[in-house]
């Protein structure tokens, strides 16, 4: 009898699944011991072009350089990663507020934006879209936090794409 991973073999975040009982335990410690932090949902740009174009194992490095690429910058701060589907992850930055979020996640698109991905000879830049909702600012549950940053990643898209957009600005911003 095969057992189901709760890692994804891809990115080895964990999947959807401990996405909601991780973030549900973090929001119970940060309303106990006042505590922040951010959740961050990326999407990549234009990727079923990348799949139909040069396949689906394409896709899956794509995902695995850039899973790579976030688990690196992030290492220095607490985060939690997860494989959200498709091509969305989400990353829990513990103890960063709105404007640390933003920055660390705006620097990190930015440089693999210009690290592009290197296949067959030939250079792909590859872009994220982020959406970012902040405990306790812009939600006090996991579905507010989720629903916020899902938002947020859709304006980024619709702002044209390859950016990071702060759940809190979006008023401001349309």
């Amino acid at each position: 009898m095969a057992v189901a991973s709760n890692v994804d073999y891809l990115t080895g975040f964990p999947l959807r699944d401990r996405l909601y009982s991780s973030l549900e335990e973090l929001v119970n410690k940060g309303g106990l011991e006042k505590t922040r932090f951010s959740v961050v949902l990326i999407d990549v740009d234009r990727f079923k072009g990348f799949n139909d174009k040069f396949g689906h194992l394409f896709g899956d490095k794509i995902l695995e350089y850039i899973a790579y690429t976030i688990s690196s910058h992030f290492s220095e701060i607490g985060c939690r990663f997860f494989r959200y589907g498709g091509d969305e992850i989400v990353i829990a930055m513990l103890g960063q507020d709105a404007k640390q979020s933003y920055r660390l996640m705006k620097t990190c698109a930015v440089d693999l934006y210009r690290r592009p991905y290197m296949f067959k000879n030939k250079t792909h830049k590859i872009s994220l879209s982020c959406g970012i909702a902040c405990f306790p600012e812009d939600g006090l549950f996991v579905e507010e936090l989720l629903q916020k940053a899902d938002k947020a990643m859709y304006f980024s898209k619709r702002r044209g794409r390859n950016a990071v957009t702060l759940a809190a600005d979006m008023p401001r911003l349309r």
